[in-house]
């Protein structure tokens, strides 16, 4: 696909046919997955990561989905506790027909050499070697659980693999506690996060705070943050943001130490006092 001719035939599409906003938003947002997929003919995105693309809520994007199915634009098929797959028609090689006959003039005019995709020579080899990495990774234990579509009923979506996230803090996030148990209110708060965040956003977030320096312990103080306060939605957010950055909240030297022990803010003065006690034994 040319991703700058799909958009021009998508405007020029909108303007015979009527898409809500949230619609629109969708559209551009599985466009931009698309391109980073490297326009493979078919891909997976899970139901959150296209909430936070698009800002909308779960059910606002399950109706856009819809909406764009209904009218052409894009064709989806849920895979039961998976993510679901998506295909984009390119607007360049389908005509689309519509109550409006002008439909047609449009899509004529926005239909060029450039709909021949130049990267479908490469396409089948890129899906191959993902799919085989994909395969090699899932037992990996630095790879947290895959995610699932958010449209999957509650009653067919398989149990978070809690044990799995155990074991990858437990391994990789050496610098704080280990949690032997995932407690209910543990598991509460996996769910609160990943309502809102994706799987590599907790992968981002526990890596984060092995990075930083002051969760770590470096701090006046000596505190380490644990498992349960990295979960905390306020302190979640601020990790993401780079609040705690590797280099951030460095304290407790050795010079800031002497400073805590002097008597003023001035530098003290150093006294040899072999030197001292030998003067005064000479004088005696």
């Amino acid at each position: 696909m040319n991703y700058l001719l799909e958009i021009k035939a998508f405007y020029d599409w909108l303007e015979v046919n009527q898409l809500p906003t949230s619609g629109i938003a969708l559209w551009h947002a599985l466009m931009h997955i698309a391109n980073k997929s490297k326009w493979q003919d078919n891909f997976t995105v899970a139901v959150v990561v296209l909430e936070v693309k698009t800002g909308l809520n779960k059910q606002a994007v399950l109706r856009a989905r819809n909406m764009l199915k209904d009218k052409g634009l894009i064709d989806f098929q849920k895979r039961g506790n998976q993510a679901a797959i998506y295909h984009i028609n390119s607007l360049l090689q389908c005509d689309f027909h519509t109550t409006d006959d002008t439909a047609n003039d449009t899509t004529n005019d926005t239909t060029d050499d450039t709909a021949n995709n130049t990267a479908s020579d490469t396409a089948n080899d890129t899906i191959s070697k993902q799919n085989k990495t994909k395969q090699n990774d899932i037992r990996n234990t630095k790879e947290l659980p895959p995610e699932t579509d958010d449209d999957t009923p509650k009653s067919e979506r398989p149990k978070m693999d809690y044990e799995r996230i155990r074991q990858y803090f437990n391994t990789q996030c050496t610098a704080f506690p280990a949690v032997r148990e995932i407690t209910e209110r543990r598991k509460t708060a996996l769910r609160s996060f990943l309502k809102k965040h994706s799987k590599e956003d907790l992968k981002t977030l526990l890596d984060t705070a092995q990075q930083s320096a002051f969760l770590t312990g470096s701090n006046d103080r000596g505190w380490r943050a644990d498992f349960d306060w990295i979960l905390k939605p306020a302190n979640a957010i601020k990790i993401l943001e780079g609040n705690y950055s590797k280099s951030a909240g460095l304290s407790g030297t050795a010079e800031q130490k002497a400073k805590k022990n002097s008597f003023n803010s001035y530098s003290q003065r150093q006294y040899d006092y072999a030197a001292i006690e030998k003067k005064v034994r000479e004088e005696m």
